[in-house]
């Protein structure tokens, strides 16, 4: 009987350790995906998150994944190793790390530039 309280107490403290390992298995992780994005020759205008009513909008970049039919309006650096160039539609393939984690007031993802599919001038 005294063993058999030992093995008991043995295989309930091994769960509890092997627990204990596991905790980063539960944190969320980012998730990285390549995605097609389209830039507009066009520029448009937007808000930064934080930004009130009363401050003008900015000047950025149009752009939209492949799938979506609305365009969104952000910064010109919003692509890490792009360089919008104003009259050129674009294709785009792009490393797209949605954060498990974001900023407050920011996106939850963040591109960076695979390489320019193409650059055509616009009419």
């Amino acid at each position: 009987m005294k063993t058999l309280k030992q093995l008991m107490f043995l295989v309930i403290l091994s769960f509890a350790l092997t627990s204990c390992f596991d905790l980063d298995d539960d944190e969320d992780k980012d998730k990285i995906v390549q995605v097609t994005v389209y830039v507009s020759s066009e520029v448009g205008t937007y808000r930064a998150f934080e930004e009130s009513d009363s401050i003008p909008p900015h000047e950025g970049m149009r752009y939209r994944e492949k799938g979506d039919s609305e365009w969104d309006c952000a910064y010109f650096g919003l692509i890490e190793g792009f360089a919008y160039e104003q009259g050129y539609e674009y294709e785009l393939l792009v490393e797209k790390t949605i954060l498990a984690n974001p900023p407050q007031d920011s996106r939850n993802f963040t591109y960076k530039l695979i390489k320019i599919v193409s650059k055509v001038k616009a009419e």
